[in-house]
């Protein structure tokens, strides 16, 4: 199980990265967000297409912890 914040580059401001760290940490499940806008050609029926998993980014990968 996972938690997807499917935005706008959702993962680009400090303030967004903090946002999915603090998340992650709370959840205690992985985290990811965008690093790019998302368009409608990024879902399909079933939801986020997988071929464009490379576009989100893991709040563990992100750099500094959650004190």
């Amino acid at each position: 199980m996972a938690v997807r914040l499917l935005g706008c580059e959702t993962a680009v401001t400090e303030a967004g990265q903090r946002t999915l760290r603090m998340l992650a940490q709370t959840l205690r499940l992985p985290v990811y967000g965008t690093r790019v806008p998302l368009l409608k050609s990024h879902s399909d029926a079933a939801g986020f297409n997988p071929v464009f998993s490379h576009l989100l980014a893991e709040a563990a990968q992100l750099g500094a912890t959650v004190s």
